[in-house]
């Protein structure tokens, strides 16, 4: 796994010569995102500086909307993996609080280059943030002038005439589509989790739909062949367990699915 340093707050200046920086919740780390950390990871290189993410732990909806939050479509602890395969240098990690909703894009931005002075800022199509989505392109490009550094937009990556989505990508899932959202995602369908009681951990996750999948498990590094059970247990909830004898208790496992 590449070298990446995880931040978990905005306490002090980083030991970093700051270069490049990109805002968003990264679900998925589908190809729309990868597309953004290429660029942004590009843009790094030939200032000769760093490259930053700035993410949440949690969902904005989770805060925001908590009767209609989505379901992730990977831990927290895949998201950062996946993120720190793309060659990223730094990741800002930080939770999504009403507080954080409060504040205006303004002062997010002062926020953060205190301990990270970004010269250029690379975003999604259609990334906003601050207040009401205050952050727009409009405010974001006075923001830029006002305060030295530059902002570029990529445009919206699309497969077969649609937006490569994150919501997408979950509407696919849900109906057992997983080779189409494998494509979107760029790699094969998978969950990064930990063991419980026997089950892997699948709490507020997007899945497919109940049954019996063909998986290999990743476990220290080798592949295993098998079978997942996807089933509901007591309060409705999911499980998913793999067929594979030995104790996994407290184990981070990842469950590729064939499609």
């Amino acid at each position: 796994m590449p070298n990446m340093d995880t931040y978990l707050n905005l306490n002090s200046p980083l030991p970093h010569r700051a270069s490049t920086l990109t805002i968003g919740n990264f679900d998925g780390v589908h190809r729309g995102h990868q597309a953004v950390l290429a660029k942004l990871c590009e843009t790094a290189r030939q200032d000769k500086g760093s490259s930053a993410v700035f993410t949440f732990k949690n969902h904005p909806s989770q805060v925001l909307r908590p009767h209609q939050a989505c379901q992730h479509l990977c831990t927290p602890d895949h998201k950062i993996d996946l993120i720190a395969e793309s060659g990223v240098d730094i990741l800002f990690l930080m939770p999504f609080t009403l507080e954080f909703s409060r504040q205006s894009a303004e002062a997010f931005l002062s926020d953060v280059r205190r301990v990270y002075p970004f010269k250029h800022l690379i975003l999604g199509h259609d990334a906003t943030f601050g207040k009401d989505r205050e952050g727009n392109r409009d405010t974001l490009t006075k923001l830029a002038q006002q305060n030295g550094f530059t902002t570029e937009y990529l445009d919206e990556m699309q497969d077969n005439g649609l937006p490569i989505s994150s919501s997408r990508i979950r509407q696919l899932l849900s109906h057992g589509a997983l080779k189409e959202a494998g494509h979107l995602l760029g790699r094969p369908y998978s969950i990064k989790s930990v063991v419980l009681e026997g089950y892997l951990d699948v709490a507020g996750l997007c899945l497919p739909p109940q049954g019996t999948y063909s998986v290999k498990s990743m476990i220290d590094g080798k592949e295993h062949k098998g079978v997942a059970y996807l089933e509901k247990h007591e309060h409705n909830e999911p499980r998913l367990k793999i067929d594979f004898h030995q104790d996994l208790q407290g184990r981070t496992i990842e469950v590729i699915f064939n499609s």
